[in-house]
């Protein structure tokens, strides 16, 4: 799964404009670490993700409403998101019960 992770808000404009497709991503933003992030809404693979951290939630709520509006895109407010970088996504991992 490539995981973009883009420094600065230039970075992900750029990531932007040459991935994302009108209609395709659905963006994520994290309230408690005001991270952005696009995920793609369909499985083709290669799955090409972006993360960026904004300086504040504020940021992080302009710049997805920004994006969001250019390429008509949800937004969806998390929490958190959690990542397991060995495993792609859309793999089940199982749950041990005791």
């Amino acid at each position: 799964m490539p995981l973009s992770v883009c420094k600065t808000e230039e970075q992900f404009k750029r990531w932007c404009e040459e991935v994302v497709e009108k209609d395709r991503y659905r963006i994520y933003v994290t309230t408690e670490e005001n991270e952005i992030i696009l995920e793609p809404k369909r499985t083709t693979k290669p799955l090409k993700y972006c993360y960026y951290k904004a300086e504040s939630i504020a940021k992080a709520m302009e710049l997805a409403k920004e994006i969001s509006d250019k390429y008509n895109l949800p937004v969806i407010e998390i929490s958190r998101m959690s990542w397991d970088l060995e495993k792609g996504p859309a793999i089940k991992i199982p749950i041990e019960e005791e």
